[in-house]
């Protein structure tokens, strides 16, 4: 059953033996650089230019 976890890539799963989760002096955190204020609105602003962008006929952030 493991080994369907780690094949899926089931992060949790990888890490549950990690050596660091058994260390006192260290502290484990999510990554959420991308719920600060400023990160809100700049992913406000991106979303907004493409809209408006796409209303008048022009293409930004385009991905080949």
């Amino acid at each position: 059953m493991a080994s369907e976890h780690i094949a899926k890539g089931d992060i949790q799963t990888q890490l549950l033996d990690h050596i660091l989760l058994n260390r006192d002096d260290v502290v484990i955190t999510p990554h959420n650089a991308f719920n600060s204020i400023e990160a809100l609105h700049q992913i406000l602003e991106t979303s907004l230019g493409n809209i408006r962008s796409f209303l008048s006929g022009t293409s930004v952030n385009i991905v080949e």
